[in-house]
């Protein structure tokens, strides 16, 4: 699917015949920018008809799961950078996708091709269409105007991954079940995030540092605040990455707590029981000659009566020493 923004003094048109887009990229003072939404073999061949781009880029469009990078075209840039998305309220690796975008960038047109759906796109496209201005500050601008939205939607999710987080911690503290579940999935989550933002950082660090004709030192410095927040993305990847390790033994920690009053409180009825065995093995033996208190009239009675007052006592003395 594609859409089309063509800006000049004129003004902002939209879808613009694939046929007069040669003879608007010879205008130095407009801008054109295609968004290619899963793109058509017919679609992709533009690419090699109209802006005769390198076939190993076009190859890069055709077969997405790239490393976010910039290569250096000499006549125009070639960026690919991912956005992320979560699917409903669930926070999982399944539900993380990793959405790959293609920018081409040249001197007064960008060519942004991807195969889903990036509702970053959606939102820059909304803007351009209600604020024409966007569309008359260059190429390079449109560039960060893109590639800061998608970082601050990852920001986004970010943040809400960790509140996420937050909550996983209570209920641990709370001692609730299924969380070990959770901070499993919260760990894969962090590193497949991380997975994607350090490369963006680095591309991002490129195109601060290298003099690309097509970027202007004017917008280098809004980049920097991009890289700025690619950092600290970075940073605090790590830092819940060791918060979930936190988590992990203070969860293993209580399961062992748990464990250890289990087995206190069996080995407190086992050594309350084994005085009774031994008193009602003894007396319940099967012999001709059993001692004389036996043959009292009450022997039944006493003895209960003695058992009973070994348990209790042992009881007090555990309860005394603070073991129960």
């Amino acid at each position: 699917m594609l859409q089309v923004f063509w800006s000049d003094s004129s003004g902002v048109k939209q879808q613009i015949p694939s046929e007069e887009w040669k003879a608007l990229l010879l205008d130095p003072k407009g801008l054109l920018w295609v968004d290619i939404e899963n793109p058509t073999e017919d679609e992709l061949d533009l690419l090699s008809d109209v802006y005769e781009f390198h076939p190993l880029s076009i190859e890069d469009c055709i077969f997405p799961n790239h490393r976010p990078k910039i290569d250096d075209y000499e006549e125009y840039l070639f960026v690919i950078f991912h956005s992320m998305a979560i699917k409903g309220d669930v926070y999982s690796q399944e539900n993380l996708d990793i959405l790959e975008l293609n920018i081409y960038l040249g001197p007064n047109y960008i060519v942004t091709v991807h195969e889903d759906p990036i509702p970053v796109i959606r939102q820059v496209k909304t803007k351009c269409s209600m604020n024409n201005s966007l569309l008359c500050k260059g190429t390079d601008f449109l560039l960060h105007l893109i590639i800061d939205t998608v970082v601050d939607d990852e920001t986004r999710i970010f943040d809400r991954i960790e509140d996420k987080l937050d909550e996983i911690e209570d209920e641990i503290i709370a001692d609730k079940g299924g969380a070990l579940e959770k901070i499993n999935e919260f760990k894969g989550l962090l590193s497949k995030f991380r997975k994607v933002s350090g490369p963006q950082r680095d591309v991002i660090r490129m195109m601060m540092s290298h003099s690309f004709s097509f970027i202007s030192t004017h917008q280098v410095i809004y980049f920097k605040d991009i890289h700025d927040h690619l950092i600290s993305i970075n940073e605090n990847t790590t830092l819940m990455k060791e918060m979930i390790a936190s988590m992990m033994e203070s969860y293993y920690s209580m399961i062992s707590k748990k464990l250890n009053d289990v087995m206190k409180i069996l080995t407190v009825v086992t050594i309350i029981f084994l005085p009774l065995n031994l008193i009602t093995g003894f007396y319940g033996m099967n012999l001709r000659y059993l001692p004389p208190e036996t043959q009292w009239e009450y022997s039944n009675v006493f003895i209960i009566l003695f058992m009973l007052l070994i348990a209790v006592t042992l009881v007090l003395f555990f309860r005394k020493k603070k073991w129960i």
